[in-house]
């Protein structure tokens, strides 16, 4: 296959569906696809009919601004879970009524049930978090649908990226084709963002629907990325394949395209894209030069350990019934971690282990995993090479949320509080998950890994940085990196929303500013010993490049270390970085 073959239509393959009371779905999901307005008005909304308890039909469709979704016939009481790239939305019946609202906040406005028994809700895609391109462009998404006392269905899915200006959901059961999805927008074109990452040269390559020679004329409208967003330079794009490069702007270090379809009017997605300006080559950028770490950064730090070590932490672990593999067993462990928060944790451990009585044939190699922004980082089994892995839940996350809810947008969680911010907690729920670690008789304390994506990528280098026992670290396309920059190129997840406060020439920027600067992995990163991999994704919208490179050429001289900048890749884990931590895990924990 070649490097940058693109695929024309966006496949998800069903997962896996859970055993439970309830009956897999009688035939595939179609594509959720956009809805004008009368559509949506009219009922067009794609169908799920399922048997049992589940609800009669489950419909979902979506606007530029707001996921709609209807289910018909719903008993009261019944719940359905919707999971968005690690938000987490609930659609509940209480006393006749329905609610849809993420963990931890208020309901959603606007949501309603008629007397037919049809639900009806809508949530704005700006307080999920995503927007519509990125949500059909890269989507993770899970639904739980639950009756009292009948049990519960999952149906998780995944989505496969695609490089078209138009976005789609499938669900495939076997045997049904790309043909039972119903149709999204038109492809125009396939299109590649390079930041040229050793050059400073960034381009936008566009080129014709290759089955088809189909181009749809565009325009790639240029923007200076500053406090306004000065929009700078306009060019037309009638036919292609074109190569447009990045055109410079004096005294801005970020250019952002806007790719506009006039042809397709408002149903144009115009996705935009923010890159290095001209003459900054993203490989060897070390990060904004006008950011920098605060002079107390260790003494915080050293003050943040010793909080840490003060605390008792009272561990409990539970075995998990049903949860035996081949060649492992699974454990739930809970802790206590700072600020009296008590967190919960995942523990594969090899058949050879005895938990509950501390012996084993033999010390293992462990891997500690760490979630992405407001997930569950779940159970991974892979005792049959060798390796313990501990799923630490950092306060608010997976079952952690038992013993303290997720805030809302927990990134701007006490923002202007260095001592209380999320972050600097969040990271020490981390190092705790380490220490267990280092403490347990059954893994060899010289061979403990960490691993993440996202924010996992965060809270993995930030736990390298703070607590130098670990062997290596694996770090997928990190957030929390270099906020100087990244806050003025993130255009979806949670980091843009930084950007108001980071910005402010007031009381409020300035602790936002100081606040962010004990939490940045850029400067967690200097403190890094161990060997350390870090994959970006050059077409990431979410998480850009240039944080995660910031991190990796911040870490210190003679510290082992690589950067995988994936072409075309958005925000995800591209094989290029599967590959390559596959390998590191086996060079520095598994021999």
């Amino acid at each position: 296959m070649k490097r940058f073959r693109f695929i024309t239509i966006c496949l998800i393959t069903l997962l896996a569906v859970s055993a439970s009371a309830f009956s897999a779905p009688e035939h595939a999901f179609p594509a959720a696809r956009v809805f004008t307005a009368s559509e949506l008005d009219n009922g067009a909304f794609v169908s799920l009919p399922v048997k049992g308890k589940s609800p009669a039909t489950l419909r979902l469709g979506w606007d530029t601004e707001n996921l709609y979704l209807r289910l018909g016939k719903a008993p009261e009481g019944a719940r359905l879970e919707t999971e968005f790239l690690g938000s987490r939305w609930f659609l509940e019946s209480k006393q006749g009524d329905v609610s849809y609202s993420r963990q931890g906040a208020n309901p959603v406005s606007g949501t309603v049930t008629d007397a037919e028994g049809i639900w009806n809700a809508k949530a704005a895609w700006k307080d999920i978090g995503e927007t519509p391109v990125t949500a059909g462009r890269h989507i993770l998404m899970t639904l739980r649908w639950t009756v009292p006392g009948a049990g519960e269905v999952v149906i998780p899915a995944k989505a496969v990226r695609h490089k078209q200006l138009t976005w789609g959901i499938f669900f495939l059961n076997d045997g049904f084709s790309e043909a039972d999805c119903a149709p999204t927008l038109p492809m125009p074109f396939i299109f590649q963002v390079s930041t040229n990452a050793r050059a400073g040269k960034p381009f936008v390559k566009l080129t014709p629907d290759p089955k088809t020679g189909f181009f749809q004329p565009c325009e790639l409208v240029f923007k200076a990325i500053t406090n306004d967003d000065r929009e700078f330079r306009r060019v037309s794009v009638p036919g292609g394949p074109a190569k447009i490069d990045f055109p410079p702007h004096p005294g801005v270090d970020t250019i952002g395209a806007v790719i506009r379809i006039p042809a397709l009017g408002e149903k144009s997605p115009a996705p935009e894209y923010r890159v290095l300006a001209p003459g900054i080559k993203t490989r060897f950028f070390k990060g904004a030069p006008e950011w920098e770490e605060p002079a107390d950064f260790d003494a915080f730090w050293d003050k943040a350990r010793a909080e840490l070590k003060a605390v008792p932490r009272n561990i409990k672990i539970e075995e998990v019934p049903g949860r035996a593999t081949a060649t492992g067993r699974l454990y739930k462990v809970t802790m206590d971690s700072v600020r009296d928060v008590r967190i919960a944790c995942w523990y594969f451990v090899p058949k050879g282990v005895d938990v509950l009585n501390g012996t084993s044939d033999k010390r293992y190699p462990a891997l500690q995993l760490v979630p992405g922004y407001g997930g569950e980082m779940g159970a991974t089994d892979r005792t049959a090479e060798g390796l313990i892995t501990l799923s630490v839940n950092p306060r608010g996350h997976g079952p952690s949320r038992e013993f303290w809810p997720l805030p809302a947008v927990h990134i701007r969680h006490n923002l202007t509080d260095p001592e209380n911010y999320y972050y600097r907690n969040a990271y020490l729920d981390c190092v705790a998950g380490i220490e267990f670690l280092m403490n347990r008789p059954e893994v060899n304390p010289k061979r403990v890994g960490v691993q993440g994506g996202s924010q996992g990528g965060a809270l993995a280098l930030a736990t390298a940085g703070l607590d130098n026992r670990v062997r290596v670290c694996l770090s997928n396309v990190p957030s929390l990196s270099d906020f100087g920059i990244s806050v003025r190129q993130a255009l979806t997840g949670n980091q843009y929303r930084l950007r108001e406060d980071f910005q402010a020439d007031s009381e409020v920027g300035r602790k936002t500013r100081e606040t962010l600067s004990y939490a940045d992995c850029r400067f967690l990163s200097r403190r890094i010993q161990c060997p350390t991999l870090i994959s970006v994704g050059e077409m990431d919208r979410t998480c850009q490049a240039e944080g995660g490179a910031a991190d990796y050429n911040n870490i210190p001289k003679g510290v082992r270390k690589r950067l995988i900048i994936a072409p075309n890749a958005e925000h995800e884990a591209p094989p290029v970085y599967r590959k390559a931590a596959d390998v590191w895990t086996e060079s520095y924990l598994l021999r």
